[in-house]
């Protein structure tokens, strides 16, 4: 255990303290409710690639008892403390879900960081918005069906493409919603 408050536990071995200090091109992060202490609200993960291995490891574990910004920024600040020791821990990528607190968090205790959003979490957020406005119109019409997934790859296709294909999906949705009228 390197830290411990009312609202943060952090563990962080030696080992894994010196692996956020050296792999740190890509740190991965997320929580997890499942695990999470009764006390808590999650259990806080951060992973890295070591690229020599073809592995990701775990680089600390962390309790929160909230998912507040100033939370998560006590736990990015003790975790760059401690792998430092005096040399400057600067992580260029960090890869998470949509939550604001963390990547808010993450940018003041890294200012130069790059946050790259993660896929699974974009497709699931546009899935339950899309359930919760129009499942049944989605889900029923094939056409319809198509455009909403070619809009939830959007990111996957070459930036070069995205507006003509934007523009094609949505020309598309009008013709139909036109024909319907």
């Amino acid at each position: 255990m390197i830290f411990k408050n009312s609202d943060l536990v952090i563990f962080q071995s030696p080992f894994q303290a010196k692996l956020f200090k050296k792999y740190n091109n890509d740190i991965f992060v997320d929580g997890t409710f499942y695990i999470a202490p009764k006390f808590s609200q999650q259990v806080f993960i951060t992973r890295t690639y070591v690229k020599e291995l073809n592995s990701f490891y775990t680089t600390s574990y962390a309790i929160l008892r909230n998912k507040k910004q100033k939370t998560y920024k006590m736990l990015f600040n003790k975790l760059k403390q401690n792998s430092n020791n005096n040399i400057i821990t600067e992580p260029k990528n960090v890869h998470c879900d949509f939550e604001k607190g963390i990547s808010k968090a993450v940018k003041k205790i890294f200012p130069n960081i790059n946050i790259k959003y993660c896929i699974w979490h974009y497709k699931n957020l546009l899935e339950i918005k899309k359930n919760e406005l129009c499942r049944n119109e989605v889900n029923d019409d094939e056409k319809i069906f198509n455009y909403y997934k070619g809009i939830s790859n959007l990111p996957f296709i070459n930036p070069e493409y995205i507006m003509d294909i934007f523009s094609l999906i949505k020309t598309k949705s009008i013709e139909k919603i036109l024909v319907n009228f």
